[in-house]
């Protein structure tokens, strides 16, 4: 998959307050399991919702090299769907008008986590992780 594809599908889960992320977990498992990342999920309920954070390393470790980059995956809601014209009133499909790419989580959550994912893997190849 693509990183736009990537983008799409992430932005695609429901990741408001009250909502489950381990859905979303679970595809990201899958993803940074496909490109030899070793993934653990810890989870838990919250209000009871489950609710899980996502640890993501290389395979080896070599403590010279080891760095940490960290962000959240949840989004606040959405609000009215009316507002999100330049998606279809869909938050939740990301769109790309004019080189922009729009959607709830396109600012900050969930694109950043697919850009340090992405550094990640380039960092792991190249320092013979």
């Amino acid at each position: 998959m693509s990183f736009i594809e990537n983008c799409r599908t992430l932005i695609g889960f429901v990741s408001s307050p009250g909502q489950s992320n381990l859905t979303m977990l679970k595809w990201i498992e899958q993803l940074a399991g496909s490109v030899g990342l070793s993934v653990e999920i810890q989870s838990s309920v919250f209000e009871q919702v489950e609710q899980g954070n996502i640890i993501i390393r290389p395979q080896a470790k070599r403590a010279e090299a080891d760095f940490l980059l960290q962000t959240h995956l949840d989004t606040v809601n959405p609000g009215p769907f009316q507002a999100w014209k330049k998606t279809a009133f869909n938050p939740y499909d990301a769109t790309i008008v004019d080189g922009v790419m729009y959607g709830l989580g396109t600012a900050d959550a969930k694109l950043d986590f697919l850009c340090k994912l992405s550094a990640l893997i380039e960092f792991s190849q190249k320092s013979n992780f």
